[in-house]
């Protein structure tokens, strides 16, 4: 019987992905639990994993975008798994399958500095049609776009009670964590108060009170103009 493997949800407000990387193809046996492919979010990247053992048929390309709950793939759980050969010898340099792990995959689509490009990106630059290596940015703002910053440090004052500083300094030193970049801001709100948080040992900030007085920062040292 075939067994059809589906997109799974994998967020609230996520209703679609790229299956980025296959890493098993049509026609092999794959365990229960085995890493069939990576499904690319515009919040997470998240390894699908087979639901019952047989044979797999993949049913989209890699790049290819599906929705949640839409069928990309079917495992026939009729196969037995087929008699294992003897091992051969490898020599250095060959590469090694572990059952369970993914193998060696293609490269993903990247920009000209290296930067792999996530789902939306992807999108935009293709329904846009431009060109990746015009377009040019600084630091890691995709995360600030993708946890929309200054959008959650509002609702946690509104609906948290926290003042501008704690929600800042929550969203930069926790949600931003996790992914190891250095990262900074500086939030206003709308008596004029300021706070600049940032994750780092040290990091350059500047602003201006409604007052007119400028400010500069390298470390948590603030310095008047």
């Amino acid at each position: 019987m075939s067994v059809e493997v589906k997109i799974p949800a994998v967020g609230e407000s996520i209703s679609s992905g790229v299956v980025s990387v296959w890493h098993k193809k049509s026609g092999d046996f794959v365990n229960s639990g085995d890493a069939l492919f990576t499904l690319e979010t515009d919040k997470v990247s998240t390894e699908i994993s087979a639901e019952t053992s047989g044979v797999l048929d993949t049913l989209v390309p890699e790049g290819q975008e599906v929705k949640v709950g839409e069928v990309v793939a079917t495992i026939d759980d009729s196969k037995k798994a087929p008699e294992a050969k003897p091992s051969e010898k490898k020599t250095v340099g060959d590469a090694v399958s572990v059952p369970g792990k993914p193998t060696a995959s293609p490269t993903k689509e990247k920009s000209t500095d290296g930067e792999t490009l996530s789902p939306a990106v992807r999108r935009i630059v293709d329904e846009e049609n431009l060109d990746p290596a015009k377009i040019s940015g600084t630091g890691k703002g995709e995360l600030f776009i993708r946890y929309v910053l200054g959008h959650e440090i509002a609702s946690r004052m509104a609906y948290l009670g926290e003042s501008l500083e704690t929600a800042a300094d929550h969203l930069i030193g926790h949600d931003l964590k996790p992914h190891q970049i250095g990262a900074g801001l500086v939030a206003v709100d709308s008596e004029g108060n300021i706070s600049a948080p940032f994750n780092t040992d040290g990091m350059y900030r500047g602003w201006v009170t409604v007052e007119g007085e400028c400010f500069v920062a390298t470390h948590h040292q603030v310095f008047s103009m």
